[in-house]
């Protein structure tokens, strides 16, 4: 297993992927965001079913800053409750693996 995670987010708009994307990039808490529009997702939410379209964002970062994306995402992001979910890269090119490490050492 390697150091470097992907981040899944989900978020409303489009435009609002694009801004949150290039704030955790100009924090360095990201080497890299895939802006997945057109998700359909159903969820409860106060109870009620909730039927949505969303956009979903992959995030690539390092083990070592997930804490502080984490706390990121939710200080930006335009929901109470935003879906914020890491998963290990187990391999990968070793070449982007370094990539993603370069660009998000503080």
């Amino acid at each position: 297993m390697t150091d470097v995670r992907s981040v899944y987010v989900t978020i409303d708009t489009p435009d609002n992927a694009a801004t949150l994307a290039r704030a955790l990039l100009e924090r360095g808490l990201i080497a890299c965001a895939n802006v997945l529009p057109g998700v359909r997702s159903f969820f409860t939410w106060d109870g009620d079913v909730q039927d949505e379209g969303e956009v979903a964002m992959i995030l690539k970062t390092r083990e070592g800053r997930l804490d502080e994306l984490v706390d990121a995402v939710e200080a930006l992001h335009p929901y109470d409750v935003p879906c914020v979910v890491a998963w290990p890269v187990d391999a990968g090119a070793e070449a982007y693996l370094a990539w993603v490490r370069d660009e998000t050492t503080p």
